[in-house]
């Protein structure tokens, strides 16, 4: 038996996933998808998550601080769907 064209979709969406259809320009939210077999569907991707920390570093030793009391100096970005990381930045 062949499965429904947007059946992972469908799956998520009764799970409570928000789901986005694919229009001439972008990606869009729909409420109540119809799931018509010429209509690309996706699940909203998750945002990116954005860390920061404190790091001390001199030519001997690396420390890292997570806290109130230090200001950050490094950001990491994650996927917000595969909590990958994917940049470091320096912040001056």
């Amino acid at each position: 038996m062949t499965k429904q064209k947007h059946y992972k979709e469908i799956i998520a969406w009764a799970g409570g996933a928000e789901i986005e259809i694919e229009l001439q320009c972008c990606w869009v939210y729909i409420d109540k998808p119809t799931w018509e077999s010429h209509r690309k569907y996706r699940v909203k991707p998750k945002p990116d998550v954005e860390k920061f920390s404190h790091i001390l570093i001199d030519s001997v030793t690396a420390i890292l601080f997570n806290g109130r009391n230090f200001d950050p100096n490094v950001k990491y970005t994650f996927n917000g769907d595969t909590n990958e990381l994917i940049a470091v930045e320096m912040i001056k």
